[in-house]
């Protein structure tokens, strides 16, 4: 076998055609997809039980005050300094209880998409989707798990980028359209 000739045999019929596409096995390719897809589900799973978790914590307002509260009764802070320590605790949590809300919204939304972007790659239906949950699992404030999130992210996306992927995408969305209503 020559170099490229298994390049040339995924090809169809006409490899030099410009609409030469890649052949499609959807199960081949759906397999290949389906590890990062789980991976992307369960930087979901985790976000989402972040958000949870989050919630059911005392209000900032309160663990500011048990913050404040500790520099109080620190023995090792100067007095000078606790005063300092508490303006910047106000400070901090002005500006937390202000964000907390957008932030919230925006984790639930992030990994919303996340999981509805796992689950169009396991099921071969929206490319587009896939890709957005794919680049949102590796953004930390939103996926609530950096460490399994930006490689299932970017693992993701370089499958998402392979010719045959596409052309698995490509068969599935033609093939869609070409159902009767």
């Amino acid at each position: 076998m020559a170099y490229g000739d298994d390049f040339s045999q995924r090809y169809d019929d006409d490899p030099g055609s410009p609409a030469a596409r890649p052949r499609v096995n959807p199960a081949q390719t759906k397999s290949r997809l389906l590890p990062p897809a789980i991976l992307l589900i369960l930087v979901a799973i985790f976000g989402l039980g972040g958000v949870l978790f989050n919630l059911t914590q005392p209000p900032i307002e309160e663990q500011l005050e048990t913050m404040k509260a500790k520099i109080d009764t620190d023995p090792n802070i100067a007095q000078d300094d606790k005063i300092k320590f508490k303006e910047l605790v106000d400070d901090i949590g002005e500006a937390a209880v202000k964000v907390q809300p957008f932030l919230i919204i925006a984790a639930v939304i992030g990994n919303l998409f996340i999981l509805i972007g796992a689950v169009n790659m396991l099921t071969l239906s929206n490319r587009g989707l896939a890709t957005i949950g794919a680049v949102l699992a590796m953004l930390p404030v939103l996926s609530g798990c950096c460490c399994l999130g930006i490689p299932a992210g970017i693992w993701a996306l370089i499958l998402l980028g392979d010719p045959e992927v596409k052309a698995a995408y490509a068969a599935g969305s033609s093939s869609a359209e070409e159902l009767p209503s």
